[in-house]
């Protein structure tokens, strides 16, 4: 790397060949040592930045806290949370697989269309794609949910929440596959499970061996606990998050009380300026109205003693002095 210039000081020309040990005449620096240095710290930065994202996976994005938050979102967030940690709760107490009892009736219809469309959609890759396609459909709304709210918006938050729907739906496809050891749910079609041949972990089950259809209910029990695990752990990464906003929350209160005080301060202080103001001008005009009365009473003539008021005023009337 060749420089027109010291890099150092600004002197030109410099040698033509500045390879060691060529430096600049005027400040005596090394011109190879600096370009050496310049380079190794080019490639050093450039290291880093490209190790910073790896190394901050957790902290850049799934633990993300904005550095401003809205004390209205703040607080719906809180919310949200509490509402959330209720429903689980209730999902918790009605969801017994071993029993084939599936609680959270609504999420299972939120999640019923989406298990549908897989059907649909991987209905040319054979049968088994099939089958599987329905569970595989419903898996991926959540999961594109949370990748779409993470990588368009950076909301870490969403992300929690879509994962904590991704955990009811692992419940859901738990109880799926303890029905198929002991049929008993009611299938789309208005049918038992055990009258309808379009159950779908029977028929995944049967095409990949007689052990996973003899171990269907203990499969369903583990897939279960898993999901429920993962709704835990949704519900937990949001709650931290709405902690860590606390802290930025509470700045921005003492950040907007500040700048509160400060603005009544000032409108106190030019209140203050605005009556001394009018106090100034009212004792001018006070004075110049005086002034002028004085002047008044001083121009206006003294008639002699022994006459009459009314003759004092024709004197003062046609005495033009």
């Amino acid at each position: 790397m060749a420089y027109p210039i010291c890099p150092k000081c600004g002197h030109a020309p410099l040698p033509a060949d500045q390879s060691l040990p060529a430096a600049c005449p005027a400040c005596g620096i090394v011109l190879a040592k600096f370009s050496a240095t310049a380079v190794h710290t080019a490639r050093a930065s450039e290291a880093s930045g490209d190790e910073a994202p790896e190394g901050n996976f957790f902290a850049r994005w799934l633990l993300y806290v904005p550095p401003e938050v809205s004390k209205a979102n703040w607080y719906a967030r809180i919310a949200a949370v509490a509402l959330f940690s209720l429903y689980t709760v209730k999902i918790f107490r009605d969801t017994h697989i071993y029993y084939g009892d599936l609680g959270g009736h609504f999420l299972t219809m939120a999640l019923l269309p989406w298990h549908e469309a897989g059907h649909v959609f991987f209905r040319p890759f054979g049968n088994f794609m099939t089958s599987l396609g329905g569970t595989i459909g419903q898996h991926l709304f959540p999961i594109v949910l949370g990748i779409a709210l993470l990588w368009k918006r950076r909301d870490s938050f969403g992300a929690a929440l879509a994962f904590w729907l991704l955990g009811f739906s692992m419940i859901y496809t738990g109880w799926y596959m303890h029905d198929a050891g002991d049929p008993q749910a009611m299938m789309v079609s208005g049918k038992s499970s055990a009258e309808d041949d379009g159950h779908d972990f029977v028929n995944i089950f049967s095409d990949m061996g007689g052990w996973w259809i003899l171990n269907a209910t203990k499969i369903g029990v583990f897939v279960g606990r898993a999901g429920q695990a993962m709704m835990c752990v949704g519900l937990a990464w949001a709650a931290y998050l709405v902690a860590a906003e606390s802290a930025v929350e509470r700045l921005a209160i003492r950040r907007s009380s500040r700048q509160g005080l400060t603005s009544c301060i000032a409108s106190s202080f030019s209140l203050v300026c605005l009556s001394r103001r009018w106090r100034h001008t009212r004792n001018i005009r006070r004075a110049r109205s005086c002034s002028s009365c004085r002047t008044a009473r001083a121009a206006t003539p003294i008639s002699p003693p022994g006459i009459w008021p009314s003759t004092r005023r024709a004197i003062s009337t046609d005495r033009r002095w």
